[in-house]
């Protein structure tokens, strides 16, 4: 968390932010599979797509944000819609990459 709050602080790139993010959460959270998207134009574009073994979208519309109570049904739509295998979807944690996005 130090690494992230210097490079804030530095006012490092967004890419920098990134990669720390992926970093973190691939070596010290021993996460797995991880897919970010960021908000972009109205949309939200994929920035990291990794240990993923479908195809996953390049962007998301923002109808797939929702509330904490909905992530299964989007979870569901996501699976449906993009023919992501839905344990690949279980792996987004949508509420995290809400906050993300606020």
């Amino acid at each position: 968390m130090l690494e992230i709050t210097q490079a804030i602080n530095e006012n490092q790139s967004e890419e920098v932010l990134i990669n720390i993010f992926k970093f973190t959460c691939l070596v010290h959270l021993d996460i797995r599979s991880l897919i970010l998207y960021v908000a972009k134009e109205g949309d939200f574009e994929q920035r990291i797509a990794h240990g993923v073994k479908s195809k996953t979208p390049l962007f998301l519309s923002p109808e797939f944000i929702k509330e904490d109570n909905e992530i299964n049904e989007a979870i569901n739509e996501i699976s449906k819609k993009y023919g992501i295998l839905h344990k690949d979807v279980e792996n987004i944690v949508l509420n995290e990459i809400k906050q993300i996005f606020i």
